[in-house]
């Protein structure tokens, strides 16, 4: 059905974002007609549970790269939607056939580029024209197969709500509110109702309901107060909204008059949703019934009272249901949902009302889409049936079962599967990483927060990529890791982790290419940097402060027998390990003392104790690189004394000397640096800035999107970047590994993990 949700996007100010789409176009049309019998494509989706769902052990042979195009790799995205800010998908209407179109924030679905909207007509994703000019706050069907959607338009210093149409060739403008348009409904007749939180249409009143006759808008009288939700009922308008008070609680349009469906003295909440199952009218929303119910949310009228179904639902307070799906004797929900009958459910559930009771359909849907969010969505929000009887869902989620589907996924009345392209390349993870390494075999190894990859390949926080296919290290791990490190035939991880499996692995683990194992005792906190040295000895750094029973301060060296101390370690966490050009030891973090030497964040190991480097920074240092000859570190540091430096300086043996102009953001905040590495003689820098080269109240810098190239002597963005931050980057010999908190990078999807080429 169609539905909403309340999206209310703000800016990220830490970073600005590549450029969003400034309007909408009338060019003609992809050619997409859902009454088409080409559009009748079967219905298929990626391969089913019991399939081949991680690859074959990779080749070991070193990875050759097939043909490619400079810049971004389009193959890590993932099944289901992307998009710069939180891909959501917020409404879905059936069309026609098996067709369905899908609004929301997304600028990708599938493959496929999309500006909002899109199209799915069983078998693959199709843009719908030139889409709209921002993010979709709710979208209906008419029944000639065209679409009307609305979008929040900030113009002339206020928000207007704006109403488009598709008819099939081209979208158009075709009305404007005051206010929030929270709800639309059309009739068989194509009739559009509408109704929210305005008081005009246009130049018309039409305060909270307003409906559309193909010619001229018009109001309902009797409305008084803001309305969430519309639904014609047995052809008739009904309202709901908040219940109580000045609210218009739920009220049907009778003989001319709005005639209350009346809760109880005790009853409180919002109505957002309403549906009719075998005649009877049914509410759905975020209600209780009275003041001592923990459950409640969804109720059917009989007539003259309401009554729960199934018990209610449980969740945030009674829970909250922001859509309904009715197929003959079930009813399907979608929402803010966590208990159904006393079972545990995720985001959606579904009632039978034959055999009256729930089922929680497979564990339902989590996890989120990522991106920049602000806060107020939720996974699952908007259902709708096709004509072949399977049930989508859309949100805000990630994970449906064992397997990764961003923002819609589909109910085949057994299982949920991803609404994508079978023969599509699927390279992303489902959230963060935080530390990539190449090994001597071309394969990567990557980790960080993640537990999928590749769509379907369950990886636990760390995982091999090896000739385009994802392959797991055993169980992975417990936990998040932060640092890894390659040397020869074995791998080493650090993080927050303690276990894989039953082996217990206290914070650092080693792989051997079949199981992992313990490095000495471990560590008794977290370890956030690895590096091994030219000595073929491992130096960890992190929040630690011992191994087993040793005391080591927040690093410390593994001789492939014990863990050592170096020195009297620092007072504060240690967050990047590097070996300079001359062959020495660094340290950068949030460290201020060694001991009781200062030494401001950044400090060189002499063999036998901690020195300084200058006067240091002021801030914590995150990475670190040799670049010309230079130890160059990375922070959120602004000064070296009084020298500025802004992110990103170098050492030239005497002093610390900004490189570039250093890195900034234009939303006020400063910018700071969390990745660096070398390629030929160009130094890549990544974190979180959009602009480098100036501070933000001087000249004329260079505008980027969290990474940048430094050439050494001028910067240059990398084909519109990343729309998050970047945690890590690896040069290899073709090409740029880029990590981090991003689902975009320049104009295509990229989960968590992206490849820049260098060259054709």
């Amino acid at each position: 059905m169609r539905r909403f949700l309340v999206l209310a996007v703000a800016s990220a100010a830490m970073l600005s974002l590549a450029a969003l789409p400034a309007g909408c176009s009338n060019s003609e049309s992809n050619g997409f007609d859902p009454d088409s019998p080409d559009a009748q494509s079967p219905d298929s989706g990626r391969p089913q549970e019991g399939d081949a769902s991680v690859p074959d052990a990779a080749s070991d042979a070193p990875y050759e790269a097939g043909p490619h195009e400079q810049g971004w790799d389009p193959s890590f995205s993932l099944p289901g939607v992307a998009g710069r800010i939180h891909p959501t998908v917020t409404s879905i209407a059936r069309v026609a056939n098996r067709q369905i179109a899908l609004a929301g924030t997304f600028e990708q679905a599938g493959s496929v580029p999309v500006k909002f909207v899109a199209f799915w007509n069983g078998n693959q994703w199709l843009s719908i024209g030139n889409g709209l000019p921002d993010s979709v706050d709710v979208m209906a069907a008419l029944p000639t197969g065209e679409l009307i959607a609305t979008v929040p338009v900030f113009e002339n210093d206020a928000t207007v709500y704006k109403l488009f149409k598709w008819n099939k060739t081209t979208w158009s403008e075709v009305a404007s509110f005051d206010g929030w348009v929270k709800s639309l409904d059309v009739a068989p007749d194509g009739t559009i109702y509408a109704a929210g939180w305005f008081s005009k249409v246009g130049a018309t009143d039409a305060p909270y309901v307003a409906k559309f006759d193909g010619t001229t808008w018009s109001a309902f009288p009797g409305v008084t107060s803001n309305v969430g939700v519309i639904r014609l009922v047995g052809g008739k308008p009904c309202v709901g909204g908040l219940i109580g008070g000045d609210g218009v609680g739920l009220q049907c349009l009778e003989g001319g008059s709005w005639v209350p469906k009346a809760f109880g003295p005790q009853a409180n909440g919002e109505i957002m949703d309403i549906v009719e199952q075998n005649g009877d009218l049914v509410a759905a929303g975020r209600f209780n019934l009275d003041w001592e119910s923990s459950a409640g949310s969804l109720a059917r009228w009989n007539g003259a009272t309401w009554q729960l179904i199934g018990g209610g639902v449980e969740g945030v307070g009674a829970g909250e249901i922001r859509d309904v799906e009715v197929d003959g004797d079930k009813i399907y929900i979608a929402g803010e949902v966590r208990f159904v009958a006393g079972q545990k459910a995720s985001g959606v559930a579904m009632f039978d009302t034959t055999q009256n009771r729930w089922s929680s359909l497979n564990d339902g849907v989590f996890g989120s889409s990522g991106g920049f969010d602000p806060g107020i969505s939720v996974p699952a929000s908007v259902l709708a049936k096709d004509q072949g009887g399977e049930i989508y869902v859309g949100g805000g989620f990630s994970l449906i079962g064992g397997r990764i589907a961003v923002g819609v996924a589909r109910w085949d009345g057994n299982q949920w599967n991803p609404v994508d392209d079978p023969k599509a390349k699927r390279l992303g993870v489902n959230a963060s990483v935080h530390g990539m390494a190449e090994a001597t075999d071309g394969s990567l190894y990557v980790v960080g927060e993640f537990e999928f990859a590749g769509g379907d390949v369950a990886t636990s926080h760390v995982g091999r990529l090896q000739n385009d296919a994802w392959k797991p290290l055993g169980f992975g791990l417990d936990g998040p890791a932060y640092a890894v490190a390659a040397a020869g035939n074995t791998v080493y991880v650090g993080g927050a982790f303690t276990y894989s499996g039953t082996v217990v692995l206290p914070y650092i683990a080693q792989w051997n290419g079949a199981t992992w194992s313990g490095v000495g005792s471990g560590f008794d906190s977290d370890v956030t940097a690895l590096v091994v040295g030219p000595d073929g000895a491992l130096y960890a750094g992190g929040s630690f402060s011992k191994a087993g029973a040793t005391v080591v301060n927040h690093v410390a060296k593994w001789d492939g027998h014990q863990w050592s101390p170096l020195g009297d370690g620092f007072d504060n966490d240690v967050q990047a390990l590097a070996f300079g050009s001359d062959g020495k030891l660094y340290a950068g973090g949030g460290f201020t003392h060694s001991g009781a030497t200062e030494l401001l964040h950044v400090a060189v190991w002499e063999g036998t104790k901690w020195s300084a480097l200058g006067p240091g920074v002021d801030d914590s240092v995150h990475a670190m690189t040799s670049y010309d000859g230079k130890l160059t570190i990375g922070g959120s540091f602004i000064t070296s004394g009084s020298e500025p430096v802004e992110g990103l300086a170098s050492w030239d043996g005497t002093r610390w000397t900004a490189i570039g102009g250093g890195v900034h953001s234009k939303g006020g905040f400063p910018g700071y640096v969390q990745a660096l590495t070398v390629h030929e003689s160009d130094l890549y820098v990544g974190g979180v800035f959009d602009l480098v080269g100036t501070s933000p109240d001087g000249g004329a810098g260079t505008t980027v999107a969290s990474v940048a190239k430094w050439s050494g002597t001028t910067w240059s963005d990398l084909s519109g970047g990343a729309a998050d931050a970047v945690n890590v980057l690896v040069s290899a010999k073709d090409n740029l590994w880029v990590g981090g908190s991003f689902t975009f990078t320049a104009n295509r999807g990229s989960a968590y993990i992206g490849r820049y080429w260098f060259t054709n």
